[in-house]
């Protein structure tokens, strides 16, 4: 494999110290893949988060007393609204932070749903995705159900794209492909790409892994666990890979063997210094920007690599976040729910906010109704360009 040696950057950074422009392990119509190779240093820490972002806004969310709004696990936004998921309950507000409704459908009747796997915002209203009843139910942004559609196969995630369904399977049914484009008027499957082998029969990953890594009105990228390519699906059955991460790890997937199912490999591979997946990325003109899971002492923060496609011979970065204080980024510190918009988007609860601005002087227009104790404010950090 041909590499393109590149410059160390300064101490401080964690680095790409090397990208490598060769062919994936496969190619459709004979397109190159790139191969990134990525010289990772655990231990160091990036010293300026302005590489990364240029700016910061935040929205507080208004929720209704009687149901106060919990950890948000589930997130997604459109230019008129804020929808997140919180245990069983759905909130639904404007993009001043205003709540315009709240509904929880748990049960087992017609309508409701005994879990939410996942959600999506669509042109009709909020998808909701139900693992353990093989289902997508519709509600209207009002809250009221609409519509209820069956499914082939239990699904882990979904996305909506260009008026119809992206389906993840996670590898966790017996379909054989990875991503299912359902067609909600047709009420049927109408593609998939990417197979798999193995049913892995349970989820190693719930809540920690998102294969939708960015939806744009031209673009769907795709991941897998355990593996480091990045996919554009381009047809309902057409994916191509995009390119792929190459680590210098200490410890490689293959360093645990070769035949371990997903648990096997997530339980071999805790604590040791190797990364998980790609996270969820957001592109410019000339950037990329990605997070990263790694299995690591350092998991539970996030990190963020740079690098321009464009220019292999341009030096690649990456940043810890959570690890320190950014003066110029005082409320960069938690995981983010999402990357959308050009947005690294994460939450911090009203009082630790309150607690920041005080000690650093920052004016946060926070309204005085809210409670610090179940309040919470949403965070867009914004990539540069």
């Amino acid at each position: 494999m041909a590499k393109l040696n590149l410059s160390t950057l300064s101490s401080g950074w964690l680095l790409l110290s090397s990208v490598a422009l060769a062919s994936c392990s496969t190619t459709r119509n004979n397109e190159v893949c790139p191969v990134i190779d990525v010289d990772v240093d655990f231990e160091s820490t990036s010293e300026n988060a302005s590489e990364f972002f240029d700016r910061y806004s935040y929205v507080s969310l208004q929720s209704n007393d009687s149901v106060p709004l919990g950890a948000i696990q589930l997130i997604d936004l459109d230019e008129d609204r804020i929808v997140i998921g919180s245990g069983s309950a759905i909130h639904i507000y404007d993009r001043d932070g205003m709540e315009q409704a709240v509904f929880d459908h748990r049960g087992h009747g017609p309508g409701e749903y005994i879990s939410i796997q996942d959600l999506a915002i669509g042109n009709e209203g909020i998808y909701v995705l139900s693992w353990s009843m093989q289902k997508v139910l519709l509600y209207g942004f009002d809250g009221k159900h609409i519509d209820t559609f069956e499914l082939p196969y239990r699904y882990a995630a979904l996305q909506y794209h260009d008026g119809n369904l992206w389906l993840a399977s996670e590898a966790c049914n017996d379909s054989g492909y990875e991503f299912f484009l359902y067609d909600c008027e047709k009420r049927e499957i109408i593609g998939n790409v990417i197979p798999f082998e193995k049913n892995q029969s349970t989820f190693s990953a719930i809540g920690m892994f998102n294969p939708f890594l960015y939806n744009s009105d031209k673009e769907l990228m795709v991941a897998r666990q355990y593996d480091y390519t990045i996919y554009e699906i381009d047809s309902k059955d057409s994916a191509r890979e995009a390119w792929e991460y190459e680590f210098n790890t200490e410890k490689q997937f293959s360093d645990f063997g070769n035949d371990l199912s997903y648990p096997e490999l997530y339980t071999a591979a805790s604590n040791q210094p190797v990364i998980m997946w790609p996270g969820m990325l957001w592109m410019t003109k000339e950037h990329v920007y990605q997070t990263l899971s790694v299995f690591h002492i350092i998991s539970r923060f996030t990190n963020i690599y740079k690098f321009s496609p464009s220019k292999p011979n341009d030096k690649g970065i990456l940043l810890h976040i959570g690890l320190k204080e950014y003066e110029a980024f005082p409320f960069l510190y938690s995981s983010p729910l999402t990357i959308k918009e050009g947005c690294y988007i994460s939450a911090m609860p009203t009082a630790i906010v309150k607690e920041i601005a005080d000690k650093k002087n920052i004016n946060i227009q926070i309204d005085s109704s809210d409670s610090d104790e179940e309040s919470q404010i949403l965070f867009f950090h914004h990539f540069k360009e």
